[in-house]
């Protein structure tokens, strides 16, 4: 969607104080509010703030007025210093806003999560949000910076009539505002390429990978880790296991990282950091030299002996290769499998690190988190160890 419009109120603004969550996160030229109401006070935005648009710099949130209704509000930067000012104010309200609490009684969310739909034809914009429930499609609609109104229609087919009257919408001019986030996974080539069984052994599949990841984390543009090579051959002569050629290139492109913000950490398979696949493979053997794997307690943790793990999460579960269980041989890819934390049993997670890195993680396809794509990678150099 282009912003160049010599009418788009909804450029920058003179800068106001900002609460996300009920936190404090400084000043930011938002645009002013279309009715011109506001009594000086922060602008309180409870609720997450989106990317969208072409250029993945439009913003879209809600935020309460000075009535303390929530009213839908957009920000459609036209250069690029009014760009950064809008990426800046979603980067620090990222790290105030909660996640979506996980529904365990609806297998589809976050499917039917909301979309939304602007037309720019009207003054002020006018904003459709469509919300599917089982049998149930609810439509709010009003200007942005006003409290919507919603209507509610049962049906037998929510998702037939939900996918009708987004056509129905788009077909008067109506533009979806996809998150950045959606559209970034979308892109993603699959984890297994017909016919192209090395593909995700290439440098090149990777940087493609990183440079769409990087309209959310600018930081990843340019930069160049550390060689992995001397590591990676030092590792795989000590220890006899090769390390999958996906997992060399991801690497050689990314380095050692945390992604999906701070929720996995990816070691480096030897060198100048504190943690790495040998010090976390040794760490985990040697707690399993106490465990008798002839007991029930311990007989499915008998694969930690031989397993070779290369991530852990926030929460202390570790994710290995099974060495052996060779899952694609032309691949040279093997099982992933999780050692939950305090648990006694592994869990398969993937049949090879693109399946993991693209699916598990990013877009959390086990549902262990809030179920959302989360593409984001923070690379961990040297120096930060």
């Amino acid at each position: 969607m282009s912003n160049e419009s010599p009418s788009n109120a909804f450029r920058s603004g003179p800068p106001r104080e900002v609460e996300a969550n009920e936190i404090e996160i400084g000043l930011h030229p938002l645009p002013p509010r279309p009715s011109g109401e506001e009594d000086g006070g922060p602008r309180r935005i409870p609720g997450p703030i989106l990317l969208w648009g072409d250029s993945g710099r439009n913003l879209f949130w809600i935020e309460e007025d000075d009535d303390e209704e929530e009213v839908p509000m957009i920000w459609l930067p036209e250069t690029e210093d009014e760009r950064q000012a809008a990426f800046k104010l979603f980067d620090k309200a990222s790290n105030f806003m909660d996640s979506p609490e996980v529904d365990e009684d609806d297998p589809t969310w976050p499917a039917r999560s909301p979309r939304r739909f602007l037309s720019t034809s009207s003054d002020p914009p006018d904003l459709r949000t469509l919300t599917a429930s089982e049998d149930r499609l609810d439509e709010s609609s009003g200007p942005i910076g006003s409290a919507p109104r919603t209507e509610s229609r049962e049906t037998s087919d929510v998702d037939a009539a939900l996918a009708e009257r987004a056509s129905e919408l788009i077909a008067r001019g109506y533009v979806e505002i996809v998150p950045l986030e959606k559209q970034i996974v979308a892109a993603f080539p699959p984890a297994r390429v017909d016919g192209d069984p090395g593909y995700w052994s290439r440098v090149e599949s990777w940087e493609r990978v990183r440079d769409l990841i990087a309209r959310l984390v600018p930081k990843l543009s340019g930069y160049v880790p550390p060689d992995p090579a001397g590591s990676i051959a030092a590792f795989e002569s000590e220890w006899q296991f090769p390390i999958p050629p996906s997992y060399k290139a991801f690497l050689r492109v990314f380095g050692p990282g945390d992604a999906r913000e701070c929720f996995f950490t990816l070691f480096p398979a030897g060198g100048p950091w504190k943690e790495s696949i040998v010090t976390k493979t040794k760490q985990i053997r040697v707690a399993s030299e106490s465990m008798d794997f002839v007991s029930q307690e311990h007989a499915r943790l008998e694969p930690l002996t031989r397993m070779i793990f290369f991530c852990s999460d926030f929460a202390g579960n570790q994710f290995g290769w099974d060495p052996d269980e060779p899952t694609d041989e032309e691949a040279g890819e093997f099982a992933i499998l999780e050692r939950p934390r305090g648990r006694h049993y592994l869990e398969r997670t993937a049949s090879s690190f693109p399946e993991f890195f693209l699916e598990s993680l990013l877009q959390d396809a086990r549902k262990i988190l809030d179920r959302s794509p989360h593409p984001t990678f923070h690379p961990n150099p040297p120096d930060s160890a």
